[in-house]
């Protein structure tokens, strides 16, 4: 999901009962043009801590508060962890120019209306029913505040703003549950907050 495609291929491509996870991967497509980042907010260790500890704990009190799982995955994501990810990213084509033009996923560049529109087996339209069913916008994703580093930035970014599409994929809900299906899934990508989801 980290990757990108034409980026016609969210109108196209359809979703066969047989197809495997690995191959409706390639189906998800990246728009828009480069964006520059905020400037992230740099973190002591006892801030980092502090915000650790907070956003875990009220976090699990509150399920709804995205922005407080947003920052648990900026301050337990290793910078060595992304600068691996970087790395590869950097090793394919795709993956350099993804870096480059830095797309993003907001209602500018992906019009649910549009998708609407599209034959009920498109990804396009998985996508449209799934946002409009739960009342979501992909403008709702908290954006990094606490990476100072900005392709490291634009990588767990990256990672948030496709979260939905992963769900469609999946067929997984909204919910405790369907969550946490999905991070064990992405557990190879060694996210913190998706080993301290497990917990």
């Amino acid at each position: 999901f980290l990757f990108r495609i034409p980026t016609s291929s969210v109108y196209h491509l359809s979703m066969p009962s047989d197809c495997s996870f690995h191959k409706l991967q390639q189906g998800i497509a990246a728009m828009a043009v480069r964006r520059s980042l905020p400037k992230g907010i740099p973190l002591t260790a006892g801030q980092k801590i502090f915000l650790t500890a907070g956003s875990a704990l009220f976090g699990v009190l509150d399920t709804y508060r995205g922005d407080l799982i947003a920052t648990l995955s900026e301050t337990t994501t290793p910078s060595l962890l992304l600068r691996s990810l970087h790395a590869r990213m950097n090793m394919s084509i795709s993956g350099r120019r993804l870096m480059q033009e830095r797309p993003t996923i907001d209602p500018t560049t992906l019009n649910l209306e549009e998708l609407s529109g599209l034959p009920s087996n498109t990804f396009g339209y998985a996508y449209y029913k799934f946002m409009s069913s739960h009342g979501y916008s992909s403008e709702d994703r908290t954006p990094v505040r606490f990476i100072t580093d900005p392709d490291h930035a634009f990588l767990i970014q990256r990672y948030r703003q496709t979260h939905d599409f992963l769900h469609c994929l999946s067929d997984l809900p909204p919910n405790l549950l369907g969550e946490i299906s999905l991070k064990v899934g992405i557990l190879r990508l060694k996210i913190g907050h998706c080993r301290l989801s497990l917990i």
